[in-house]
């Protein structure tokens, strides 16, 4: 895609459920499946298929799988601040 076609933005979680769930597949990296309304991550503009890009600046890679990239979230303890992608069409 385009630059001008993705969107980037971070999203800092402190205590408590985030709010999503992960899925994965080969070429679309780590994506938002499940997103629970009223939750951190919906009210922090997380919308379902945002591409998680990075936690705490760690880059998250197009072939991680969703397993793995639960437990780099779970690893960075609290608060931690998640960068996703938008794909913006």
């Amino acid at each position: 895609p385009n630059l001008k076609d993705v969107a980037k933005f971070s999203v800092e979680f402190g205590e408590g459920q985030m709010g999503f769930s992960l899925s994965s597949g080969e070429g679309i990296g780590v994506i938002i499946g499940r997103l629970a309304p009223g939750s951190f991550a919906d009210l922090g503009g997380c919308e379902i298929g945002d591409r998680l890009e990075s936690v705490n600046g760690v880059e998250i890679d197009m072939d991680m799988p969703w397993q793995r990239a639960v437990e780099v979230i779970k690893a960075a303890g609290k608060p931690v601040t998640l960068q996703f992608v938008r794909n913006v069409h």
